[in-house]
């Protein structure tokens, strides 16, 4: 023992330790680019100037706190990796300047989760300048296995490379300046427990000098040791040869601190010792309380707030679930801890949820979105979550945590809002519709009214002119006769009836006059098809639900529409094809399917005027094809006009919908046409078009019952 322990009365004398001291100060001063080759411990090695600044940190440093290998360490100081307040920070630095050495416990985080450790700071100075810098070794306390391995692989090899720098007799020296200076407070204790060495760590930690310790028992110092449990833990030392437990010093003001022993049992020259290592962790029982109580009230936080909070793996399988998850959804965390959440997610939201993960991944920014989840019973609740990305040391994702929060009422209400805005505009459409028909309704019924008021004025002096013309042309035959009789009786007359004659050229007048009362009658005739084709158009005397023939509704259109059909000085006359199958009596609203049939033809000769305007159609043509098939009546209506592409055709039928320029349509002709054919004939009407053709087919079933029900069936 004598050549590894000294004792501090020996006569090794203060310089000597002076100058030893300096000697491995410059040894270090001298291998500062050698720093690199303390990566490999296995613990936190940080230097760093008198304000802090770090100068150097081991890899192993920087994996802890999630620091790049690259990343420029000048920009951080030491109390960027710990929460320690200003004050403790000023309580350290105090002790550094007076004792050189800081020994306690700690929390280090930056990047990465707070880890514990048991941290050592000496101060040191630079040749006379008086600038001093730190020397920073922190241990993790959940790995204290690697301490052995740290001593063996670190600290012994840099010993003994010190120890070849210096000379042989001093070798001696050396080992006992760094027990004695150790940052760790240790002492050595024979079997009977009586204690024979103590360093300078353990007489600050106990506030004695180390005549006051050496010679006294161990249980003199330590509260939980007694004579009796000495002697049973030498006994296990024995047999295990380490030890390392928790226990309670005794400083010599009385305070009592907490402490953690490591008792190693050696053997050496024959005789048995433990060394026990002594440190104090008052510093970490703080820690631990404040983290015990911090984790409490985030526990309390968590499992209070009515948001259900969650922590994921990378494959986003569930490890942890608070306690909302069973309130609000049902299920068990127990029955969830490891399974993967998209498995409660709804099919249709899967690429919702899948797609907000990859943006949070790739901006690192969380983005509000809604999904839904079942809950136990099976039903589907609406859920927005607030999700962050958890990162290990090397920037690689490990999972996933947030909170999710239950938005089904709302959403709910939400959608009901919605739904009612739906029906709200639905039935506001409606009205419009409805009120642009009852005004379509009232104009064509004015306009009936009117046509049939005309009609019928007009047709009662047409028949009055049409009744005399009878008369008229009998008495004209009569008279022609007589005058024919007198030029045969009395073929010379007198000068002033030959003078009349040759005056009024009686000759052409009784050529003339039986062609101009024949005139007269096919113009009589004519006015009155007119006459009927409107009265028929506008079916006032045929309103009701009753049989019609078709035939005489499609001719009394065209009819009407003659001056837009005959030539024109700009364009061909529009040819009429009539394919007529022989059809029965149909129960219908004729004026109204003749209001149909306006509106078709009317669109079809809009199209061909405007195909004749821009490209010059040279035949112009509408076909109508009427025919039975099976109890349906088909009225097919075609014009060779240019195509209607299927966009639009998906609009036609809808109120208001018109390609016509403003002014020219209102967009309801083809709406209420379609009103008529559906509704009030429970028939269809579609549209065909090809690229140079349009084709309007109306169906209408046979067996027809009237919307007031006093329909017959045939």
């Amino acid at each position: 023992m004598s050549g590894l322990i000294l004792d501090a009365s020996s006569a090794q004398s203060a310089s000597n330790v002076q100058a030893l001291s300096g000697a491995i100060q410059r040894v270090l001063e001298e291998q500062r680019h050698r720093f690199p080759l303390l990566d490999p411990a296995y613990e936190l090695i940080v230097v760093c100037d008198v304000h802090g600044f770090l100068v150097y940190m081991n890899a192993v440093g920087r994996q802890m706190l999630g620091l790049e290998p690259e990343e420029d360490l000048s920009l951080f100081q030491i109390r960027c990796f710990t929460p320690l307040k200003q004050q403790r920070f000023d309580e350290i630095f105090a002790t550094l300047q007076r004792d050189r050495l800081w020994i306690g416990e700690n929390i280090l985080q930056y990047r990465n989760e707070p880890i514990p450790v048991r941290m050592g700071i000496t101060a040191h100075g630079i040749d006379c300048e008086g600038v001093n810098y730190f020397g920073v070794v922190a241990r993790d306390r959940r790995s204290l296995e690697m301490v052995a391995a740290q001593i063996q692989q670190l600290v012994m090899p840099t010993l003994e490379d010190y120890a070849e720098k210096l000379k042989p007799g001093d070798v001696m020296h050396l080992q006992q300046f760094s027990m004695d200076n150790a940052a760790l407070p240790a002492w050595w204790v024979e079997p009977t427990g009586k204690i024979f060495y103590v360093n300078k760590a353990a007489c600050l930690d106990l506030g004695l000098d180390r005549d006051e310790i050496i010679g006294q028992s161990v249980w003199q110092f330590d509260s939980t040791v007694t004579p009796t449990t000495w002697e049973a833990h030498w006994q296990k030392l024995q047999q295990t040869q380490s030890l390392q437990f928790e226990s309670f010093n005794r400083r010599a003001d009385g305070t009592i601190y907490p402490v953690e022993v490591t008792s190693n049992h050696i053997c050496l020259d024959g005789r048995q010792y433990s060394c026990q290592f002594i440190q104090n962790i008052t510093d970490r029982k703080i820690v631990q309380s404040e983290l015990a109580d911090s984790n409490a009230k985030f526990r309390f936080l968590v499992e209070t707030i009515r948001d259900i909070t969650y922590v994921m793996d990378g494959n986003c399988n569930f490890l942890y679930l608070s306690p909302q998850f069973t309130t609000i959804l049902g299920h068990t965390t127990q029955a969830w801890i490891g399974k993967c959440a998209l498995e409660l997610v709804h099919p249709e939201d899967l690429q919702v949820v899948e797609a907000a993960m990859e943006r949070l991944l790739s901006t690192g920014m969380a983005q509000e979105y809604e999904f839904r989840i079942k809950n136990k019973s099976g039903e589907w609740r609406w859920m927005t979550p607030s999700d962050s990305v958890n990162y290990d040391g090397t920037g690689k994702v490990i999972g996933f945590n947030g909170v999710i929060r239950d938005i089904d009422d709302r959403k709910r209400a939400e959608i009901a809002t919605q739904e009612q805005a739906r029906k709200l505009e639905e039935t506001l459409t409606k009205l419009q519709q409805t009120q642009s028909r009852m005004v379509q309704s009232e104009k064509m019924s004015a306009l009936g009214q009117l046509v049939a008021g005309v009609a019928h004025e007009i047709n009662n002096p047409v028949n009055f002119i049409y009744g005399n013309l009878k008369y008229t042309n009998e008495y004209t035959q009569d008279l022609i006769r007589l005058v024919e009789l007198y030029q045969t009786t009395f073929p010379q007359g007198n000068e002033a009836i030959e003078s009349l004659c040759d005056e009024i050229d009686l000759n052409y007048l009784l050529a003339d006059l039986p062609k101009m009362l024949s005139s007269m009658k096919v113009g009589a005739d004519r006015i009155r098809e007119i006459v009927l084709s409107l009265r028929n158009f506008s079916r006032l005397d045929e309103s009701e639900f009753k049989e019609a023939n078709l035939h005489e509704g499609i001719d009394s259109t065209l009819m009407i529409l003659q001056n837009r059909i005959k030539f024109k000085d700009d364009r061909p006359e529009i040819k009429i094809v009539k394919q007529y199958d022989n059809l029965p009596m149909v129960s219908c609203y004729a004026g109204q399917l003749n209001q149909v049939f306006m509106n078709i033809l009317a669109n079809a000769l809009d199209a061909l005027d405007e195909t004749i305007e821009v490209h010059g159609l040279a035949d112009p043509t509408i076909t109508i094809k009427t025919s039975q098939c099976d109890r349906n009546i088909v009225i097919e209506i075609e014009n060779n006009g240019p195509g209607i592409p299927p966009e639009i055709q998906a609009k036609l039928f809808d109120p208001f919908f018109t390609t016509k320029p403003v002014g020219q349509g209102t967009g309801m002709g083809l709406s209420i046409s379609y009103q008529i054919v559906t509704e009030k004939h429970h028939g269809s009407l579609v549209c065909q078009a090809a690229e140079n053709s349009t084709t309007f087919i109306v169906t209408l079933p046979l067996d027809q019952i009237s919307q007031d029900g006093k329909g017959e069936k045939i």
